[in-house]
């Protein structure tokens, strides 16, 4: 039924709406492609040092190779899997704990609604990179420490949007029938209100997936991020940066073009799904 639905709306739009979707898709299914399978598809050890250094793109290795010898197609390759696999983690987690607290607060209001969204505006008043670099340093560089540091300054999106649509619905005459047979307030956010947040949070996921790349690859970029010798987007990009002066244009335009594809994949399928779908707010800070 779900799906019928969708491919009506997808019928019905606009056809620039149905250009984005298809080029984000195009684009998103590509990048979990090499996610899933990029220890297949890299030629050489990413790791593995090599006489052959800061060789330009070749045959032997199209991408060139770093200072140390080693395949750039393969590192850039193995980073998607690192840089998405991060990127993924982090928004389900803000999604799932952001959503919940979100519903909880504008079902329950009072007390509860007040304190909680004290909290997330007090994350929220940060700039998102801000907040992101300020619980790295914290916590310091690291693979868990990095998603925790992207999840934190996603949760106060999803929360607001939560929030905002339960308080729309809560008082609706289906709730209130609901709570006057005495059912639990879990289980009327579950069962009546939570399939309003649909629409709303396939675009925000998208949308937020787009900017945990930007964040993941940022604080990688300033060494806050995941650690050498792991390939990561950022991590590669601040390698490359230092051989611009030596001619080695390929060890920062791969891992940037890599950052660039994600990113506009993510947030076109995210616009693209918005004109479709019409949230009730989305918002992409």
């Amino acid at each position: 039924m779900a799906v019928r639905r969708y491919a009506r709306l997808y019928r019905s739009a606009s056809f620039s709406a149905k250009i984005m979707i298809v080029a984000g898709v195009a684009v998103c299914v590509t990048l979990v492609f090499l996610l899933l399978f990029s220890r297949f598809l890299t030629p050489y050890d990413p790791y593995e040092f090599t006489p052959d250094r800061l060789s330009p793109p070749s045959w032997n290795h199209i991408m060139g190779t770093d200072r140390l010898g080693r395949d750039t197609f393969s590192r850039v390759i193995t980073g998607t899997y690192w840089s998405l696999t991060i990127a993924f983690v982090s928004v389900i987690s803000s999604l799932a704990v952001g959503s919940f607290l979100g519903a909880v607060s504008g079902y329950m209001g009072g007390r509860v609604d007040t304190v909680l969204s004290l909290i997330m505006d007090a994350i929220w008043i940060f700039p998102t990179f801000v907040l992101a670099l300020v619980v790295a340093l914290v916590m310091g560089p690291g693979l868990i420490n990095t998603a925790i540091a992207v999840a934190v300054v996603a949760l106060p999106v999803f929360f607001r949007v939560i929030r905002s649509q339960t308080l729309a619905i809560r008082d609706q005459a289906f709730v209130e029938a609901e709570r006057l047979i005495n059912a639990k307030p879990l289980y009327i956010i579950r069962r009546h209100i939570a399939p309003f947040y649909v629409s709303s949070l396939i675009v925000l996921t998208s949308l937020r997936v787009a900017r945990a790349i930007l964040t993941v690859s940022g604080l990688g970029f300033l060494g806050l991020g995941i650690p050498p010798p792991i390939p990561e987007w950022g991590t590669e990009l601040a390698f490359g940066r230092l051989e611009i002066a030596s001619g080695a244009w390929w060890l920062s335009v791969f891992p940037g073009f890599f950052i660039f594809l994600s990113i506009l994949g993510f947030n076109v399928l995210g616009e693209g799904l918005e004109e479709i779908l019409r949230p009730v707010t989305v918002t992409n800070r």
